[in-house]
């Protein structure tokens, strides 16, 4: 079969492209104003509405700016997703938004890529070359055959799985021809200090308990953060060459050469704290007061704290 007929067959396989837009409400329920996916095996515990995908998409803004690409070590992607052969394929695992799957898609027009997400959350105009398609849950498997794809994109997405390794690492190796790339990147659970900065006891510090806290009530759902070690894990399969990267992005308005860098980074945060309160309410045993209460000695530490800063854990894996 040649690539471009590969291509051909994906599309007439999926069957799940662009939701009707009657249909689109049964993909969420509400709860206490905010809007969730209304799948019961997914573990995914944040909110899929406007306020989220906000958070989203200065997420993706952020780590374009900061790499200078949609991805880390350019020549390796670049060199994989080349126009040298007829159908290239790439998978992006949890699209979110669906803004790095719709801009890679202009960056490479002769790739063909599908974007997998368990709600439709984008319903913005896709290019000829981009799909997406619902997926209830990637532990199961996705629909893709063995060996058939050129790269696949799995950013923040430990969330989304109880069983990253399995779910995420394995499915990524089964799918991928060889020599093609896993891409895949997670924020570290706590935030750091660059070296050499004064700086608290983070024992002492609000945002360490609160990221505690957090990940504790995501065990409860059997969601395991896998940051610290995810070159580790992929390495340890022994099916893939890892390359790996650390970001080092600064929180607050510390340091003057990236200030806009730290002021959208507290963005982020501040959206993300917002969107793990029913969570919180849920499983960590505090009351809405005392959250409230966490979340504002955490906006004091991350506007004053010299040096603060969260490292986002990238790898670009080679499938051998």
């Amino acid at each position: 079969m040649n690539g471009h007929n590969q291509v051909e067959d994906l599309h007439e396989e999926s069957g799940v492209g662009d939701v009707d837009e009657e249909d689109i409400p049964s993909y969420f329920i509400e709860r206490d104003g905010r809007l969730y996916h209304a799948d019961p095996r997914s573990p995914y515990p944040l909110p899929c509405d406007g306020r989220e995908i906000q958070r989203l998409d200065t997420q993706h803004s952020l780590l374009r700016e900061i790499n200078g690409h949609n991805y880390i070590f350019p020549d390796i992607v670049q060199g994989v997703l080349a126009p040298d052969v007829e159908g290239k394929i790439v998978v992006d695992f949890a699209h979110g938004t669906g803004r790095w799957t719709m801009e890679m898609g202009e960056e490479f027009p002769h790739v063909q890529f599908y974007g997998l997400e368990i709600v439709p959350i984008t319903n913005r105009d896709h290019l000829d070359n981009v799909q997406f398609e619902l997926d209830s849950e990637i532990s199961q498997g996705t629909r893709f055959e063995n060996a058939s794809i050129t790269m696949v994109h799995a950013r923040t997405t430990y969330m989304t799985v109880r069983n990253y390794y399995q779910s995420i690492i394995i499915e990524a190796a089964r799918i991928l021809r060889r020599r093609g790339l896993f891409l895949a990147g997670e924020w570290a659970v706590y935030p750091t200090f660059v070296e050499n900065a004064p700086h608290p006891d983070p024992a002492q510090m609000a945002l360490v308990q609160y990221f505690t806290i957090l990940t504790n009530c995501l065990t409860t759902r059997g969601i395991t953060p896998v940051a610290h070690n995810l070159a580790g894990l992929v390495a340890s399969s022994n099916l893939f060459a890892v390359h790996h990267r650390d970001t080092w992005v600064p929180i607050g308005p510390w340091d003057p050469a990236r200030q806009t860098f730290g002021n959208r980074m507290r963005t982020i945060l501040r959206r993300f704290m917002s969107s793990t309160k029913p969570l919180l309410l849920q499983a960590s045993g505090m009351t809405s007061e005392q959250i409230d209460q966490l979340f504002a000695v955490c906006n004091t530490e991350m506007v004053s704290t010299p040096g603060l800063a969260l490292i986002f854990h990238s790898i670009c894996a080679e499938r051998l």
